[in-house]
C-alpha cells in the first residue's frame, strides 16, 4: 500500500480512534495546509466539519476557533507526511521533511490526482504537486 495512504489511515485511527474509509471522489476546496517531503509538495485539502471532528476528538473542542482550526490543519499535514516520511525509511527511502504551512480556508486546489478520505460523513483530500 502506498506509504501516504497508509500513513493518513493509521495516523488518524490512532489520534481518534476511529478510522478513515478511502474513497474514489473528494473535495477540492477548504481548509488547505502543505509540507514538502523532498522536493515534492503535499497538499491537505479539509472540510471544515472534518478539522472540527478532529478538534472535538483530539483536543476536545466543540466550538475551536479559527486559530485552533487552522492549526490543526497544519498539524495534520506535519503528522501523516512525518509518520509517511518513517514508512519511507523503513523501505529504504530517506527523505526530507519540510515545514507545514496554511493556505486558506476556503482555497482551492489545482491538482487533479489526489488521495481521498472520509470520516464519520465529511471528507479530506491529499493532492500532490
Amino acid at each position: 500500500m502506498n506509504p501516504l495512504i497508509s500513513s493518513f489511515i493509521e495516523t488518524i485511527q490512532s489520534s481518534i480512534n476511529i478510522k478513515p474509509t478511502q474513497i474514489s471522489e473528494g473535495v477540492r476546496q477548504g481548509f488547505v495546509s502543505s509540507i514538502k517531503l523532498q522536493n515534492q509538495e503535499i497538499f491537505f485539502c479539509c472540510e471544515l466539519t472534518f478539522l472540527k471532528l478532529l478538534a472535538s476528538e483530539m483536543l476536545f473542542e466543540d466550538q475551536p476557533s479559527q486559530e485552533i482550526l487552522l492549526d490543526l490543519s497544519k498539524e495534520l499535514a506535519n503528522l501523516v507526511v512525518g509518520h509517511a516520511k518513517v514508512l519511507y525509511s523503513k523501505q529504504n527511502k530517506h527523505l526530507n521533511l519540510g515545514t507545514p504551512q496554511f493556505w486558506g480556508e476556503d482555497y482551492t486546489i489545482q491538482q487533479n490526482n489526489g488521495l481521498h478520505f472520509e470520516l464519520n460523513g465529511t471528507k479530506c483530500s491529499i493532492y500532490m504537486e
